[in-house]
């Protein structure tokens, strides 16, 4: 269970990679063309099934832009939803 539990952790913080061509606004994960609470459970669902560069969506979810998707994107999502200040 420990192992499993570090490795979690880990993908969570390296995050996973994406190509770089977008059709979405940053921050919205889901692709609905808005911001809320579904878009970080979108994003948080596939950091940990380690799918995010398989998602259409997946430059929408880089939200630091450091070309990885992990949960410093959450924690940057979950603060523009809270502010009301998400896309621009």
């Amino acid at each position: 269970m420990k192992y499993v539990k570090s490795c979690l952790i880990i993908t969570m913080f390296l995050g996973v990679g994406y190509s770089v061509d977008c059709d979405y606004d940053i921050g919205d994960a889901n692709g609905d063309g808005g911001w809320n609470v579904l878009d970080i459970v979108s994003l948080a669902n596939c950091i940990l099934a380690e799918n995010c560069g398989d998602s259409p969506t997946a430059c929408a979810m880089d939200l630091n832009g450091d070309t990885s998707i992990n949960v410093l994107d959450i924690v940057i999502l979950a603060n523009c939803i809270l502010a009301g200040n998400c896309g621009g």
